[in-house]
């Protein structure tokens, strides 16, 4: 989780300076610029799919995928801050705690349920799903109570992220520091309560470096 802190703590940029300097390493702007503007659905709704984002069933990407066909232009359930399929796999669902568990179908759920009131419009630009579902992971996040599992589960969500894949879109990293921010006050208490295996580590590694020392003025 150490990239992931490191990330977070560059609160001294601006949203807006983060994105444009991580714009000009990434080239990652105006991706989609050649997507129509507005699509006509290719398919009625389906009160199946509809169900499915009821529940949080990852495959309503896939209902909203066959009547829009936006692809990457539009909101993937491989999204990089919420892998839909990856989260919900039982190799990394249950790695996290019953709380972080709660937490990962909480989201997803919030996420479909936005997503289904897209769906069901009778016109859309994919661009414009694309900002507010993304606007509304933070939303998700928040509201189904990331903060609170954040520290007990960071490795278990270290497991589920791409880092590399995460820090060549500005965008999200725009995001995981708008969650962040949020989350300062979980950190720190987290922090606080856990300073003496903090000080501990640091004795050993302090105690390690000091005997590389010695035995390094000993030759």
């Amino acid at each position: 989780m150490k990239a992931l802190f490191l990330l977070c703590s560059c609160f001294a940029f601006s949203n807006a300076s983060l994105w444009d300097l991580l714009t000009k390493i990434t080239g990652t702007k105006g991706q989609c610029s050649t997507a129509p503007s507005f699509k006509d659905p290719l398919i009625a709704t389906d009160p199946m799919c509809e169900a499915k984002a009821d529940l949080g069933d990852c495959t309503f990407y896939d209902c909203f995928e066959d009547r829009y066909s936006c692809g990457l232009c539009g909101f993937p359930k491989t999204y990089d801050l919420y892998n839909c399929e990856k989260m919900h796999m039982p190799l990394y669902l249950d790695s996290f705690t019953p709380q972080g568990q709660q937490f990962v179908l909480d989201a997803g759920k919030c996420l479909t349920l936005f997503m289904k009131s897209l769906y069901r419009l009778d016109r859309l630009s994919c661009d414009v799903v694309k900002h507010q579902m993304e606007e509304k992971v933070t939303e998700c996040f928040i509201s189904s109570g990331f903060c609170d599992i954040l520290m007990e589960n960071r490795n278990a969500l270290w497991s589920v992220y791409n880092v590399k894949k995460i820090l060549k879109n500005p965008k999200v990293v725009g995001e995981v520091m708008e969650i962040s921010k949020n989350c300062s006050e979980q950190i720190s208490t987290w922090a606080f309560g856990h300073q003496t295996d903090i000080t501990k580590t640091q004795t050993n590694i302090n105690s390690g470096l000091s005997q590389l020392i010695n035995a390094f003025g000993k030759k």
